[in-house]
């Protein structure tokens, strides 16, 4: 088995994510591989190497060519040994017995959803609203299409790795959402594996969430864009204008503690998909 993990961020996170991977209680043969997305002449790459050349299991392998997770796994993926692919973030922190969760459900099933986390490393306020994937996969809502999963915690076979095309470069985020609907119009089944669990590290600050999920707002417009194709139900302009509607209404939870972060997180994707209907020419509401 292969865990692939994409890098570009904190050494001390990565570390983190190393040991936890390097604990597993497990007699499975497996490595890890650290796709090194960091930019050269960073200085991190060098505190990379140094931290990887600590462990026997682990491997570094160069991935700075082009920036984004997407190629960082895609890398990981064609260096990889085992049959087995398993694909984990490293600013997250895989849970005990993860590994062999992962392993045993994989040999049932082509593609394995991890359950995710959240309390265990992020404060009470940064949790607000985050129930993805402790439950079962992502629905997707706007609009209703396939359900979907979080690359960070995600097992394939690597022959359906393969004969999908890996991850769309293109996608600098949610390019797990476009694998996961790749996957499941190629005709396979994720299942969900709730003894495979991930402990995800949320974005500390309001800023950072607000960017992150700015982001993703723009990225569901290029999942829309591409999609439509196959079936996913347009966005009309009335849904921008009750969206825009909905957000003024629900201003005042800015003011509120208990529910300013998810404001705050529902504001930047709404925005995200307008700049991104205008950029990928959808009505993406």
């Amino acid at each position: 088995m292969s865990v692939i993990v994409p890098f570009r961020g904190d050494p001390a996170q990565l570390e983190e994510q190393l040991r936890s991977l390097l604990s597993q209680s497990t007699t499975r043969d497996y490595e890890v591989i650290v796709a090194d997305n960091s930019p050269p002449g960073s200085g991190v790459t060098e505190r990379v190497q140094a931290l990887v050349a600590g462990y026997d299991r682990v491997v570094r392998v160069d991935a700075s060519d082009r920036v984004g997770a997407a190629y960082a796994r895609n890398v990981g993926a064609a260096n990889a040994r085992g049959y087995l692919l398993a694909f984990v973030d490293a600013d997250d922190v895989v849970g005990s017995g993860w590994l062999e969760a992962m392993a045993a459900a994989l040999e049932n099933h082509a593609v394995v959803a991890s359950r995710f986390e959240y309390a265990a490393l992020n404060p009470h306020a940064a949790q607000q609203g985050r129930k993805a994937q402790t439950e079962g996969l992502i629905p997707y809502r706007r609009p209703a299409f396939l359900p979907h999963a979080g690359g960070c915690g995600l097992g394939v076979r690597s022959d359906v790795f393969e004969s999908v095309g890996g991850f769309n470069e293109a996608y600098r985020v949610l390019e797990d959402t476009d694998f996961a609907w790749r996957v499941q119009l190629s005709g396979h089944e994720i299942w969900f594996e709730p003894d495979a669990v991930v402990h995800i590290r949320l974005r500390p600050t309001l800023r950072g969430s607000f960017r992150q999920s700015f982001r993703y707002g723009e990225a569901h417009a290029q999942l829309q864009r591409d999609y439509q194709r196959f079936g996913m139900p347009p966005l009309g302009p009335t849904a921008t204008v009750l969206s825009v509607f909905s957000l003024l209404r629900s201003f005042p939870r800015l003011f509120s503690r208990s529910e300013r972060a998810k404001y705050v997180r529902n504001l930047a994707n709404r925005l995200g998909r307008w700049v991104g209907s205008v950029r990928f020419r959808v009505w993406a509401g």
